[in-house]
């Protein structure tokens, strides 16, 4: 980066402010954060003479950061200024401010993930390898569909009817779609829209501003059915986080709905004016229907997306017996709405948490174990994950705290997708091969060293970065492996024997963004962005 008066002053008014704020005794501030159109993620460090750290969330309030609105608007004017000089999506800044001075580093290639410090740096290795929402293997055999095109069209002229008649105005409807139109949507989202839609899309191309037609959410217009689809279809372009590693759940009645927050073959046609949005299902799970109708949206990035009915037609037909049976709020030219059909179910409860001590007695008198897809394990000496081969559909599991684990054949049945696990010791030789595991993070696990597995098929995400780890050159038999985790000194162990698929490689063990930018420069040669310090005096306060 050149010289660029604005960034250079943006710099100054953040490092004041910090230090403005800061609390009595400091000697030097470490403010690092990732800046990105949308805001910025922080944290702040600060030292005393000796280089001893205060506390982290003592630190915070003392200097106004949860809720100072300079602090914010500096930090946000310091992001405009960087994107205004180099166009960059994101940012990763450290400024080290001490009496008089200020010091910046400034990275456009990499991130940096500040929950825990040392930070976790991530550089992206190959854009196009970054892992997409997982859609899952078109297994099964769902039915097919079972709406009703004639009978549908009479359900929505008769709701509309006792909308009138109970709000005493009519709902505000668009003109039918042509054949054309309902056509060029399919042929623009690559698919054809189960019967009773179509003829829905051909008594009315959706309703203006109502909470109408679905007793409160909205029945979209093609137009924004073809909008909505591309909005979540989107390749992913936020900056590379822990959080690209998803698993979904698994809604009920079991097999279902597949259990992801996305499908390109899910139809929106709904919009509940809350985030969430009613769908057309053109990919059910094995035991679902082609067309069924299903709940998405903001609501259920970490539950279980819901399944509504089996078609448009059964929807609209629960709909007005609800109506008939008055579970319903209505408030004549005002408000409506229809109470959530009764057809939805429940998903029992699929997450639980127990302590190492406890875990027998809980696996004993568990009435519903292939209910159980989640299970936090901690606080304890050894745990044995034999006895969770009795969990069918475990998807998720987390030990923490633990002195041991062992007994990984137990997880070989199960449809395990992530693990982790924070202990002393753990024997992970038995899950080799296992045709399920997509995340694996092991922390804390020195003697003896780390035995990975010598070929986990699905495995997508890696993190081993805080443990002994006997033998790294097992990762190049992971060819689906994408994100990478490791210290330093791994990476310097590992050389050029890097994974050949990676997408994002991570940094830990480091608190110099500098240090983080030579290594992110080793990994990702390929990949291209900006890099700058800055040093400059500041005026005293």
């Amino acid at each position: 980066m050149d010289t660029d008066p604005s960034r250079e002053a943006a710099v100054a008014e953040v490092a004041d402010v910090l230090a403005g704020k800061a609390i009595a005794g400091w000697a030097r501030l470490v403010w690092r954060a990732t800046l990105y159109a949308g805001g910025f993620q922080e944290r702040l460090s600060v030292f005393d003479s000796a280089g001893v750290e205060a506390d982290a969330v003592a630190t915070a309030f003392a200097m106004g950061l949860v809720s100072d609105r300079h602090a914010r608007e500096a930090a946000t004017r310091l992001g405009i200024a960087l994107r205004a000089a180099d166009g960059a999506v994101w940012h990763a800044v450290e400024l080290t401010v001490e009496p008089g001075r200020v010091e910046a580093v400034v990275n456009t290639v990499l991130t940096q993930s500040t929950g825990h410090l040392p930070p976790t740096y991530r550089v992206v290795v190959d854009a196009a390898r970054r892992t997409q929402p997982e859609h899952g293997p078109d297994t099964g055999n769902p039915k097919a569909a079972s709406g009703d095109p004639r009978r549908v069209v009479e359900l929505a002229q008769e709701y509309c009817e006792s909308y009138a008649r109970l709000m005493g105005q009519p709902l505000e409807l668009q003109p039918p779609a042509t054949e054309a139109e309902i056509a060029a949507a399919e042929a623009e989202l690559g698919v054809t829209f189960p019967a009773d839609l179509r003829a829905l899309y051909g008594l009315l191309d959706g309703e203006y501003n109502n909470y109408g037609l679905f007793g409160g959410p909205t029945f979209l217009a093609l137009v924004d059915v073809v909008d909505q689809w591309k909005y979540f279809s989107a390749p992913d372009e936020d900056p590379p986080s822990s959080h690209d590693d998803h698993v979904g759940i698994e809604g009920h009645p079991p097999g279902t709905v597949r259990p992801v927050t996305w499908h390109p073959r899910w139809i929106p046609f709904g919009n509940g004016n809350d985030g969430n949005f009613f769908a057309v299902d053109l990919a059910p799970g094995p035991n679902g229907t082609v067309g069924q109708v299903i709940e998405f949206g903001v609501d259920y990035d970490d539950e279980p997306v819901t399944f509504v009915a089996d078609s448009v037609t059964d929807l609209m037909a629960d709909l007005l017996a609800r109506m008939a049976a008055g579970k319903l709020d209505v408030e004549p030219g005002e408000h409506f709405w229809v109470f959530p059909t009764n057809t939805q179910i429940e998903t029992p409860d699929y997450s639980h948490r127990v302590t190492q001590e406890s875990l027998p007695h809980w696996l004993a008198t568990l009435s519903a174990p292939d209910a159980v897809q989640e299970l936090f394990i901690s606080d304890g000496d050894t745990v044995d994950l034999s006895p969770l081969a009795a969990l069918p559909r475990l998807r998720i599991l987390h030990l923490r705290d633990v002195a041991a684990v062992t007994g990984s054949r137990g997880l070989s049945a199960c449809p395990l997708e992530q693990l982790t696990i924070i202990a002393r010791q753990a024997d992970l030789t038995d899950l080799n091969g296992h045709p399920a595991l997509r995340f694996l993070t092991v922390r804390g696990v020195t003697e003896p060293a780390l035995r990975l597995p010598a070929t986990l098929p699905r495995i997508e995400s890696l993190d081993v970065s805080a443990s002994r780890v006997a033998d790294l050159g097992v990762l190049t038999g992971y060819p689906t492996l994408r994100n990478l985790t490791l210290s330093g000194p791994q990476w310097t162990h590992l050389g050029d024997a890097r994974p050949p698929g990676l997408a994002t490689a991570a940094l830990t063990g480091t608190s110099s963004l500098h240090d983080a930018a030579s290594w992110a420069r080793q990994v990702a040669p390929a990949t291209t962005g900006t890099h700058w310090e800055h040093s400059a005096a500041l005026e005293p306060r």
